[in-house]
């Protein structure tokens, strides 16, 4: 039999190997893709189990499932993402600021993650960082309500009302019924005296959510700086309703009774106030400015003690101890107060002054 040139002859032994290697080749290939395919379940699998364990605030836990998660899928962005926030919401913000730049590095134009890394920028102060991701997140995706609002915070910080106005305005008409951008831009309006616009955009948030404790809270300090006490007083009660542990709520509405002469009423909000901030000096403040009115001058110097105690302002809590002490014929203790207001440069009335002078032995006599 003659061969031709070049043609290798090859038996049917030789054949049938390489038809079986070839099949095993494919049955490896079908093998690693399908671990991958289970992997890819699993990995899956065990993040929505993070999503569930964070959504009940069990952040620890939720990043041990992301972990096992990316172990088996390491190159899934979303994830490295949520375990970002797991990390912010532990204030680990190192930890997030790295779980977001690997999402970034994986999804370049992942609008969601320089958003996220934009909030913890802000977190650690880093104002400068956090406008530039912002900005960044809404060039992926112009149609980013929270990027626009939360730029809008930041410019409202720096008093960059103008930069700030824009945003919150393209917030509200990107995402019907952002009532945190309504009553945002209300405080902004009323910073810069157009109280009807913040009034009306304190409305539209309510009117967006009912149950939206702030904006009763802010329209009812509009209504108490016009001495509309009566609707004040309605509007304070609305947000204590919606939110009953709302300490300004509380504290704001006992200004309004005692400003209205409601004083057992503005006692009762004071105290409920230091029930749940014990540190409040303003409200120690108030109503030692209360008890004084009615008389109860014991428990007008233990306010005022307080005051002074935490010493965050109210300077002139001296001069109103110092009133209480004279009422209490407590003379010694009152000239002191009376001294310590005079090195603190505070101005003492002639009225109250003749008064403390009159007194048996006057100030700075045995």
């Amino acid at each position: 039999m003659i061969l031709l040139s070049g043609y290798t002859h090859v038996s049917a032994a030789e054949l049938t190997h390489d038809v079986s290697q070839h099949h095993q080749q494919i049955f490896q290939k079908s093998l690693e893709l399908t671990r991958q395919a289970v992997q890819s379940i699993e990995a899956t699998n065990l993040y929505k189990e993070g999503v569930l364990l964070a959504r009940d605030k069990e952040y620890e836990q939720a990043i041990e499932r992301y972990d096992q998660a990316l172990s088996m899928a390491p190159d899934i962005y979303f994830i490295y993402n949520d375990r970002g926030l797991a990390y912010k919401n532990l204030m680990q913000y190192e930890k997030a600021l790295e779980d977001y730049n690997r999402t970034i590095d994986i999804q370049p134009d992942y609008a969601v993650a320089f958003n996220n890394r934009g909030i913890v920028h802000f977190k650690m102060n880093n104002r400068d960082q956090a406008i530039a991701d912002y900005t960044r997140a809404i060039e992926f995706d112009p149609f980013y309500a929270a990027a626009y609002y939360n730029r809008a915070n930041i410019y409202k910080g720096m008093k960059q009302d103008d930069d700030s106005l824009a945003d919150y305005t393209e917030a509200i008409e990107l995402k019907a019924g952002y009532v945190q951008a309504y009553n945002n831009r209300g405080i902004l309006h009323q910073r810069r005296g157009d109280i009807e616009a913040a009034m009306e955009d304190y409305r539209r948030a309510i009117y967006w959510d009912s149950s939206y404790a702030f904006a009763y809270n802010n329209l009812a300090i509009l209504h108490l700086r016009d001495k509309d006490y009566a609707k004040a007083i309605e509007l304070y009660t609305q947000a204590i309703e919606s939110d009953p542990d709302y300490t300004m709520a509380y504290y704001n509405r006992g200004n309004a009774y005692k400003d209205s002469e409601q004083y057992d009423l503005a006692a009762q909000d004071y105290t409920k106030a230091l029930e749940l901030d014990p540190n409040l000096a303003k409200a120690y403040y108030q109503r030692g400015h209360v008890y004084k009115a009615q008389e109860e001058y014991r428990k007008s110097v233990q306010d005022f003690s307080e005051v002074i105690r935490l010493n965050i302002g109210f300077k002139d809590s001296h001069l109103a101890r110092a009133y209480a002490y004279f009422k209490l014929k407590k003379i010694d203790e009152c000239c002191s107060d009376i001294q310590t207001a005079k090195s603190l440069g505070l101005k003492i009335s002639d009225d109250f002054f003749d008064t403390i002078e009159s007194s048996q032995p006057p100030c700075g006599q045995n």
